[in-house]
């Protein structure tokens, strides 16, 4: 009696002590949940645009706060010509509601980056995840330039649980 409990003990725990997973990290479709959830929209808190040196000195470009616009991420039905699949979409409403601007991208989503893409493959924008959290979401990009400069561009995105999308007048797929 007590060798069946023990072996049933150690039927339980050893998945517990052979998972070597952090319990930080999301799994694609877990990051992807994390934010589409509610209504997927997340509002432009801070658009950050700076210049690092070649020697590292950094300075600030311009800071944009409160800015009017969202990102929202939904699943889109696209037709792969053999039947219908979904996709993790980003759909990025910027400026008023009167006179926006939207682009829609398929979305690639990972634990520590986003990656915008058309529907025809080109990439359009890659950004590493600086701050992942559940109502806050802080996202770096990075460009290299000639002279050696780094432009670095933070883009701070806060949960809304209360936002409705606005009504979609065009859509620019092209980027």
């Amino acid at each position: 009696m007590h060798i069946l409990r023990f072996l049933a003990l150690c039927a339980l725990a050893f998945p517990l002590i052979s998972c070597n997973e952090d319990p930080d990290l999301l799994s694609d479709a877990d990051m992807f949940a994390k934010l589409s959830r509610g209504s997927g929209i997340w509002n432009i808190a801070e658009i950050r645009d700076e210049t690092i040196s070649n020697t590292g000195e950094v300075t600030v470009d311009s800071v944009q706060t409160d800015l009017p616009g969202y990102y929202q991420f939904y699943l889109r039905a696209l037709d792969l010509g053999v039947g219908f699949g979904d996709f993790p979409t980003a759909l990025i409403a910027v400026g008023p509601e009167e006179n926006h601007r939207i682009f829609e991208y398929i979305l690639i989503i990972e634990p520590t980056r986003a990656i915008f893409e058309t529907e025809a493959g080109s990439r359009v924008e890659t950004y590493t995840i600086a701050e992942n959290g559940r109502e806050k979401q802080v996202w770096e990009r990075y460009r290299v330039n000639s002279n050696n400069t780094i432009n670095k561009r933070s883009i701070t995105l806060r949960f809304c649980s209360l936002c409705r999308p606005y009504v979609l007048k065009s859509i620019n797929t092209e980027g």
